[in-house]
């Protein structure tokens, strides 16, 4: 949550991703208590199109400035949206609950990065836990795929030395 303060202090809107819904409860508690408006999709409150939709334009029309997601696909909260009175508030990404697949990854972080605008993603990762090992198994996977891809890999080896660290 410190991190999405100092997103939101400097002018950014934030996109939260979460796996689990445990997780998103306590984000959106931490939320709540800091009076900081939000929208939330998740498969249980938002079960209709009509809700999921209803939720992500209030992000990106800037109603909210917080976002929690745990949908990998489908959805845009990208900057610059010109549909339905979308803003130009600079956007930013923190992944909460790494997910093991690259391809998942991928997914998710074109969430908030996509169409030419781009959007900084962070990994949260605790140290000494299972996350600096699905961090470090989700990188090498990352790096295979833009081998394949034929994209520049150079940044996966100082991302891994400073996840192990």
């Amino acid at each position: 949550m410190e991190l999405c303060q100092e997103l939101l202090d400097n002018g950014r809107q934030v996109a939260i991703s979460c796996e689990f819904l445990a997780t998103m409860d306590a984000m959106e508690e931490a939320l709540t208590a800091k009076k900081i408006e939000h929208a939330r999709i998740d498969g249980q409150r938002t079960k209709t199109s009509q809700s999921k939709e209803s939720e992500r334009l209030r992000y990106q029309r800037g109603e909210t400035q917080v976002i929690l997601f745990n949908i990998a696909e489908g959805i845009s909260l990208h900057e610059g949206e010109t549909n339905n009175g979308g803003n130009n508030v600079p956007r930013c990404q923190i992944d909460h609950d790494l997910r093991w697949s690259a391809i998942q990854a991928h997914q998710i972080d074109g969430r908030s990065h996509r169409d030419g605008k781009f959007a900084q993603v962070y990994w949260v990762v605790a140290k000494e836990t299972i996350d600096t090992r699905v961090a470090e198994v989700l990188l090498r996977k990352l790096e295979s795929m833009g081998n394949l891809q034929g994209d520049s890999t150079t940044d996966f080896e100082e991302i891994f030395n400073l996840i192990k660290e």
